[in-house]
């Protein structure tokens, strides 16, 4: 039976966020790499930063 070698995402990036995504994978070895620890520093937050709760509130309101 063949090995499973995983499931394929792709993304579309600003350039903004692809100098930001190959940035970190310099530091992390890959971009998936990279990905992956920030997913992980995320994963066991509970509370939100007060720039990301401006932001939500923000975008909230934007959609009214």
């Amino acid at each position: 039976m063949a090995k499973h070698l995983g499931t394929l995402k792709s993304f579309r990036f600003t350039d903004e966020e692809l100098a930001l995504l190959e940035r970190l994978a310099a530091d992390h070895g890959t971009q998936k790499a990279a990905v992956l620890a920030g997913l992980r520093a995320l994963q066991g937050r509970k509370d939100i930063s007060d720039q990301e709760l401006l932001a939500l509130v923000a975008k909230r309101l934007r959609r009214r």
